[in-house]
């Protein structure tokens, strides 16, 4: 499947939205008494999804950046999005249903884009404050940046992965980029979309990156052990994704949404 070209203005965005960075980065190396003027980062246990539990997730915490998904905030932060991906989106699953959520994430989102080193200095503070919290403690720190959105943030940031990186922080994401998926300039899940199962298949196949794929099987319900020949595991136990092996697929039970329906290609019949 030939990836959606990027607009103009998406790309415009991408080198503001760096040069933003770049900026808060010199500032944070300049001071060292920078404080958050307001919140960035969903901290652990704060979402359901990521806060789920399972054996392996003693030792883990969370951290993660949600935003207005699509072009909800006025700004597109999804680059290869599908319609049907659109309409299923958990954007408002939960607690993202609430009204209060939903402008938190836009207001958000629109400070990411409108006022970028002051956004960037609030996340390289929290990240800062994080990474000192959990020093000397057997905790790791790890963090999902597209929590609702699917930026290049190798593009936007790749000296926040070096540098936190090599602080000890994990990160990982799920995308619908087959480029990024496929380079994995950090640990990139490739998201089925109904319709780009021979990029699913490439990257299955060649083994260096692993596939989530929402499956109609109810909740409490085994998900089937295999799918075109390519081993399933179970993603809703928990969201440590880079803890899994690359070359399988990690299915998802279906979280049905009010505008959403099974009868889509989105959603594999188990």
């Amino acid at each position: 499947m030939q990836l959606p070209v990027i607009d103009k203005s998406e790309v415009v965005k991408i080198s503001h939205l760096r040069q933003g960075f770049l900026k808060a980065m010199e500032s944070v190396a300049r001071h060292t008494n920078f404080k958050p003027t307001y919140a960035v980062l969903t901290q652990p246990k704060s979402n359901a999804k990521l806060a789920k539990e399972s054996d392996r997730t003693d030792g883990y915490a969370i951290y993660s950046l949600f935003l207005a998904p699509a072009n909800v905030s006025g700004y597109e932060v999804c680059l290869w999005r599908t319609e049907d991906c659109t309409r299923l989106c958990l954007n408002c699953a939960g607690k993202g249903s609430l009204s209060s959520v939903q402008q938190a994430r836009i207001r958000k989102t629109k400070r990411l884009m409108e006022t970028p080193e002051e956004f960037f200095t609030n996340l390289f503070v929290e990240m800062l404050n994080a990474s000192a919290k959990h020093a000397k403690t057997p905790i790791t720190p790890v963090m999902r940046l597209n929590g609702t959105s699917d930026l290049p943030w190798d593009q936007i940031a790749p000296e926040l992965f070096q540098f936190f990186g090599a602080e000890g922080w994990r990160f990982y994401d799920y995308t619908k980029s087959f480029t990024r998926a496929r380079w994995q300039p950090w640990d990139n899940t490739f998201s089925f979309s109904g319709h780009n199962w021979k990029d699913c298949e490439t990257l299955l196949q060649s083994g260096k990156a692993r596939v989530a794929m929402v499956f109609d099987t109810p909740r409490g319900k085994p998900l089937p052990n295999l799918y075109r020949g390519y081993t399933v595991i179970d993603g809703d136990a928990d969201d440590l994704r880079f803890l899994d092996p690359t070359g399988v697929i990690v299915g998802l039970r279906y979280k049905r949404v009010p505008q959403g329906s099974t009868d889509t290609p989105f959603v594999v019949k188990a």
